[in-house]
């Protein structure tokens, strides 16, 4: 019988199976930093605000929430799982942070923890975090202003979801004094707000309500400023002769020069602004609707009689459009030789088309003329009282012309506008326009005599 040796492995040194595996064992504990006989510790929990799932014990945990009243909205870890009454399972273990939202109730905050094989019970009782209030008056019919804002409808009135805490409650009857209190809400109440509103015999004066003669002394205050802003500001220009017309500029009608003599008379400082207009007529026909301080325009002649005439009624006085001749006298700083109203440098007291960004601009905001009065060259033309005739300067009286009679040829404008170059803001240049039609570069200044 053959004595037969035990196979070799291939490799010097090898070791049996069970060595081997017991090597093996001790290489992994030492790389792993374990000694023999260690205890290995769990991993800690995780934070509250991560919901992380536990492949072991995934599965067995089951969560049940209500809530009084129900229908809040459930997180956990921070992600929406419904609504209350809820409840599931198929959770993860570990510690969550539990969150209940519903409307006009202050949330619930809770940390749950959810344990393998563990069923969890969470019940809730949400404090509403609204309120409501009861504002009552007597007389009724009053209206509301609530933290400063006005409330539709009128007393008795109730009011539901308001925050809690201090509100000011004011109410507002017509003929009555204003009244005011604080009232604070509270959680699941209704605050009650009760006024006993006093006066009954108030007379109104604009935005107040005051005793009878309180209010008619307001009355004639307000009327008189009414009045004054309706007629706006103006300059008295003293009498006296100058020479008319311009030679020099090749336009016919414009020569020949003539000598005119005026009485004194007083003429806008500015043009007729929008909120004069407004005040008076109580509609704003202007194509730039810009800001009150802004000329009116698209106004026809006719209708700047029109303003003209209700505006004496209002006032007591006489105002009128300014002569030709007073405008051209006034235009010229009290009949100097100056080429447009003010100077020789048209920039300096004029908005036309080189500078007007093609829009008419507030009064008063270029350098006046030699007499404090705003405006004659550019921003608007303006209308004066007199008919036109080519040939007038021809037969023109010395005495306070008014221009032709009777000469259907259409009523003149001066002074040029945004929309116009600097020949047309001369203070000599004359132009005519119907007087029915109206356009965007065309209102007109105010005058009265002083004699």
């Amino acid at each position: 019988m053959l004595n037969r040796k035990k196979r070799n492995t291939g490799r010097r040194g090898a070791l049996p199976g069970g060595a081997l595996c017991f090597g093996l064992l001790w290489i992994v504990l030492l790389a792993g930093g374990v000694a023999w006989g260690a205890v290995v510790k769990a991993p800690p929990p995780p934070p509250l605000n991560e919901v992380r799932p536990n492949p072991n014990t995934a599965g067995r945990s089951v969560l049940k929430v209500s809530s009084n009243p129900p229908g809040a909205t459930l997180y956990l870890g921070g992600r929406l799982l419904g609504v209350t009454p809820w409840s599931g399972a198929t959770l993860p273990t570990g510690r969550f942070p539990l969150l209940l939202l519903l409307q006009s109730h202050a949330q619930v905050e809770d940390e749950v923890v959810l344990s393998p094989s563990q069923a969890v019970e969470k019940s809730y009782i949400l404090v509403p975090n609204r309120g409501g209030l009861d504002v009552v008056t007597t007389p009724q019919g009053a209206r509301v202003i609530l933290d400063g804002q006005e409330q539709e409808g009128k007393t008795p009135r109730y009011f539901t979801e308001l925050t809690l805490g201090p509100h000011q409650v004011k109410v507002h009857l017509d003929r009555y004094y204003d009244s005011e209190l604080s009232v604070v809400v509270k959680p699941d109440d209704v605050a009650r707000a009760d006024f006993n509103l006093t006066g009954g015999q108030l007379v109104a004066c604009g935005n107040l309500w005051l005793e009878p003669e309180a209010a008619a002394k307001c009355l004639v205050e307000m009327d008189e400023r009414k009045k004054a802003s309706a007629m706006g500001a103006f300059v008295e220009v003293p009498g006296g002769c100058f020479q008319m017309g311009d030679n020099l500029s090749g336009i016919l009608d414009e020569a020949p020069v003539h000598e005119v003599c005026l009485d004194p008379f007083a003429i806008g400082k500015f043009e007729v602004t929008q909120e004069q207009w407004l005040g008076v007529m109580g509609k704003n026909p202007s194509y730039f609707k810009k800001g009150g301080n802004f000329p009116v325009e698209r106004v026809t002649w006719i209708e700047a009689q029109d303003f003209i005439s209700r505006l004496n009624v209002m006032t007591g006085k006489n105002f009128r459009l300014p002569s030709e001749a007073e405008w051209e006298y006034a235009a010229r700083s009290g009949g100097k030789q100056e080429l447009y109203a003010g100077g020789e440098v048209l920039n300096d007291f004029a908005w036309y088309d080189a500078n007007s960004g093609v829009s008419t601009h507030a009064v008063g905001s270029k350098q006046p003329n030699g007499l404090g009065i705003y405006d004659m060259s550019g921003n608007v033309a303006e209308w004066v009282q007199d008919w036109y005739e080519s040939e007038f300067y021809k037969h023109s009286p010395r005495k306070n012309p008014v221009g032709p009679l009777g000469v259907w040829s259409g009523r003149i404008y001066r002074g040029g506008g945004w929309n116009t170059g600097p020949g047309l803001a001369r203070c000599s240049k004359r132009d005519r326009y119907e007087p029915t039609n109206d356009f965007a570069a065309i209102g007109f200044r105010l005058a009265y005599s002083t004699r």
